[in-house]
């Protein structure tokens, strides 16, 4: 009987501790979604979607990004903040669009390519430990022949693209660029670090392991 209690203790504390968790990662979302319109307006994002999501496509998808980046790389040396970084795309729309141009037709590609620096809807999205909360942002768009492949996304200011995109961790001079431009409530927001989730499941064994 007394096995039992303890047994149903430890389930209760699994789920209560489970719930709280949830409710921490519930509230900082909202918290992100909250301010996601100060965000938006301090930050540049870059789209490029794929004609389909067959393999050929989905790769050159990426070799169109890599092309674009690195010509986008030394424009953007001097921008101070959103503003010189939009004035960079904008004036070198025609040059964005001719080398993906240059990049598909050297592929073996004939598809048409669209270039466009607009507002547009996003999803909540991950890059490395920073989500961005759904909603309108300004963005570089690069839409590759029909565009009904899957996108590429990442923040082209502050510079978070101009690194791999795989690395798990943002590099520390994109981190310090990004908490330069956003203010410290919206930086927190946007924020997950993975060691604060560590760092509560080991709280909670603890907690638990005392009981028993």
């Amino acid at each position: 009987m007394r096995f039992k209690i303890k047994k149903e203790l430890l389930i209760f504390c699994m789920i209560f501790a489970a719930a709280a968790v949830l409710y921490l990662v519930t509230v900082k979302d909202s918290e992100a979604a909250d301010i996601q319109p100060q965000i938006a307006g301090k930050i540049l994002r870059f789209h490029v979607i794929a004609d389909s999501d067959s393999d050929t496509d989905q790769t050159v998808k990426l070799k169109v990004r890599d092309g674009v980046l690195d010509y986008l790389e030394p424009l953007f040396e001097n921008c101070k903040d959103k503003m010189d970084c939009k004035a960079v795309v904008s004036e070198n729309m025609e040059n964005i669009k001719y080398k993906a141009d240059e990049i598909l037709k050297a592929e073996g590609f004939d598809d048409t390519v669209s270039v466009s620096l607009k507002e547009r809807y996003f999803p909540v999205k991950k890059y490395g430990q920073y989500t961005f909360p759904e909603g309108e942002y300004e963005a570089l768009c690069i839409e590759i022949g029909k565009a009904e492949g899957k996108n590429w996304w990442c923040v082209l200011y502050p510079r978070l693209c101009f690194v791999d995109s795989l690395y798990a961790v943002v590099p520390d001079q994109s981190e310090e660029e990004l908490k330069g431009v956003l203010s410290e409530e919206e930086y927190n927001a946007v924020f997950k670090s993975p060691d604060t989730k560590i760092e509560v499941k080991s709280r909670v064994l603890e907690w638990i392991d005392n009981i028993f």
